[in-house]
Parts: structure tokens; C-alpha cells; sequence
């Protein structure tokens, strides 16, 4: 149930947005927009499960219903919950993620294009609601987009333009509250904020195991889904990728890289799993940290042996995700190929393994 909600949201910020590599601009606006669905669809799930636990049993005689009967009472939840309320959920969050790449995109313009035109709705049978709004102007600062944006109602297909426009002056128009679910702009990072009814009626405790579990959820996902994706994109003797980093300019991508990179835990490792594909943009956009040889063990026999037999030797990099610094793990193979063994958090790298640090 969680899928269902999950992948389609994250097929809606793609539309909405835009695909966003490694290294552009808002490339953390999109994640945060898809870790915010993924709570969201955790709360439907967990609201669309005690409804049809609900119907197990017949509320007269309190005794389990038979199969046939809970499958004919359950059809018109799933249907509700995965086809009706997901189309809805599906053109809203189009909207919001297109006005969120919008409002970004505008603030890293506001140079040229200081003030925001709210353009009229695409519907076929636009609501009246946001008419008052039709190509009026406002300063991007005005505080009124913190409660006056495309995607405040369900279904809005409003958006706005960057223009030099004057300043529209009309005091007159009034405001829109937005409804229940959709009360922040989502500019900040949220699809669905947390007055949604799909994420009322827990407790405190209902709700922290929600977002846990939509955490763990998100992780799995996308660990299948870069797997999946090796599967398919990497040749069995690796993907061959042009980089730009220090030290070397061949990156080469095996699909035991992808399953060991996903193997690594992290503090945002769904985000971390994510880079798979774009190992090249990650490394273009890193800072190169210094080198170690391979670590030695030594056996009983007293004899001391290579930990990892075909390594040359390691090389590190630094770089950003989810505004924390992490780091890229390189080896430089005995067949002379540049290798991403794994993506570590801050607090999982430890930097006194770098016996040969750059010199600053």
C-alpha cells in the first residue's frame, strides 16, 4: 500500500519538477519532497489499514467475516484510497512540485526578476477560488506567497512566472486559505504537510513509528530500485564515466559497486543509495581529501596479508547530501580501474585513516 502512493508521488515530483542531477540547483529541494512523500504515503497506508482491519468482522455479531464478504467490503476502501484519492493526490502534488521549482527558480533570479505573476489555471473548468489572483503581480517577498501559492486546493493547476513587472495595486484582492493538508508553501520541501486528515487521528508514539517505518520503506525502495538499475544500465565489465575529479578521470561502475554501496548504512542513506546512477556528477562536485594504501592483516601465523588483495590502494572525497558532509570511498583496483566502494556519513568516516592527506 505504501508503494502505490510512494512511487506515484515520486513519478509527480519528477513531472512537476523536473529531473534534478547531482550538483544543479535544487537538487535537495527534490529530495526533500520525496522523503516528505513517503511519510505521506506511510499515514494512508497505515489510515487505509485499520480501515479495512476494521471490516474483518461483522460489527453485529463481532465474528469474522468470511473471505468472499471481507473482499467485497474491502473493494470500495482500496478503491477510494488507491484510485480515487490517488488521482487527486497525484495532480496536486504535480502542481505543488512545479510551483516549488517555480518559487526556487525565481529566487535564484530575483536579480533580474524581483517580482512573481500568478498565471491562470490550465483546468478545463478552473475553480473560482484563485480567479482574483489571475495576473496580478506581487514581490517575491511579499508575505503574501507564505499563505498564497499554486497547489493550496487539491486539484490546482494555477502557477506563477518570474516578471519586472510593477507591483499590481490592488489591496482589494483577498485571501485564499489553503486547505487542510496543503498549508505550506511548498517551496520549503513539503508536498503534504502534517494537517492532512491522512495524518490525523494517531498518537505521538502512532506517529513516530510511521515515520520510522516510512524511512525504512523509502531505503528499501530505493536500494531495489538502483539495483534494478544496474541490472539493466551496467555492462558486465562495468559503465565506463568520464569525471572531472582529482587524481583520476575514468570512473568505472560494476554492479557489485551499486550492490556494496547499498549495503552501507547512512544517516540519509535512501538519499545516498539515489547517487548510484550519477557516481560521475557526486565526484565532479566532491573535493578530494588524500590517499591510504590498503590496511594489512595480520594472520596467526604472523604472516601480514593484504585486507582487500585487489586494492593499489584508496582514495577519498568529500562532498554534500542533505546539507551534512559525506564522503565517497575510491579504490583504485590491481587492473587499474577507479571504483566507488561506498558513501559514509560525517560521523562514520574516520579521518585518521588517511595516512597521505592533500596538503592545503
Amino acid at each position: 500500500m505504501w508503494k502505490i502512493t510512494a512511487q506515484t508521488l515520486d513519478k509527480a515530483i519528477t513531472t512537476g519538477f523536473g529531473k534534478v542531477e547531482y550538483g544543479q540547483p535544487n537538487y535537495e529541494l527534490t529530495g526533500q519532497l520525496r522523503g516528505n512523500a513517503s511519510v505521506f504515503a506511510a499515514f494512508k497506508a497505515h489510515k487505509q489499514q485499520n480501515e479495512l482491519a476494521a471490516l474483518l468482522t461483522d460489527p453485529e455479531t463481532g465474528k469474522l467475516k468470511s473471505f468472499a464478504q471481507f473482499k467485497k467490503d474491502a473493494q470500495p476502501v482500496i478503491g477510494k484510497y488507491n484510485r480515487d484519492w490517488l488521482k487527486t493526490e497525484y495532480s496536486t502534488a504535480v502542481s505543488r512540485a512545479r510551483a516549488a521549482e517555480q518559487f526556487a527558480r525565481a529566487r535564484q533570479t530575483q536579480d533580474l526578476y524581483p517580482n512573481l505573476r500568478w498565471t491562470p489555471s490550465r483546468s478545463a473548468n478552473p475553480r473560482e477560488a484563485h480567479r482574483p489572483f489571475y495576473n496580478k503581480v506581487w514581490s517575491i517577498d511579499d508575505p503574501f506567497w507564505a499563505s498564497n501559492y499554486p497547489g493550496s486546493l487539491w486539484n490546482c493547476k494555477c502557477g506563477i512566472e518570474r516578471t519586472d513587472d510593477p507591483v499590481t495595486d490592488d489591496p482589494a484582492v483577498p485571501t485564499v486559505p489553503p486547505v487542510p493538508g496543503l498549508d505550506e508553501n511548498p517551496a520549503g520541501g513539503e508536498l503534504f504537510t502534517r494537517t492532512s486528515p491522512m495524518m490525523q487521528g494517531v498518537t505521538k508514539s502512532e506517529a513516530r513509528n510511521i515515520e520510522k517505518e516510512a524511512a525504512l520503506l523509502r531505503i528499501r525502495d530505493t536500494r531495489a530500485q538502483m539495483r534494478e538499475w544496474a541490472k539493466k544500465n551496467v555492462p558486465e565489465r562495468g559503465l565506463k564515466l568520464n569525471v572531472n575529479a582529482a587524481e583520476f578521470d575514468r570512473l568505472t561502475v560494476r554492479r557489485a559497486d551499486v550492490r556494496s554501496i547499498t549495503a552501507k548504512p547512512h544517516k540519509y542513506a535512501a538519499d545516498a543509495y539515489s547517487l548510484c546512477d550519477q557516481l560521475d556528477k557526486v565526484l565532479n562536485n566532491s573535493v578530494y581529501m588524500g590517499w591510504s594504501p590498503d590496511a594489512t592483516i595480520l594472520l596467526g601465523d604472523g604472516t601480514v596479508v593484504q585486507k582487500h588483495p585487489s586494492v593499489q590502494k584508496w582514495l577519498y572525497y568529500k562532498f554534500k547530501l542533505g546539507g551534512k558532509d559525506s564522503y565517497l570511498n575510491v579504490m583504485l583496483t590491481k587492473e587499474n580501474e577507479f571504483r566507488v566502494y561506498c558513501i559514509v556519513d560525517d560521523l562514520a568516516f574516520d579521518k585518521g585513516i588517511i595516512t597521505n592527506p592533500i596538503k592545503k
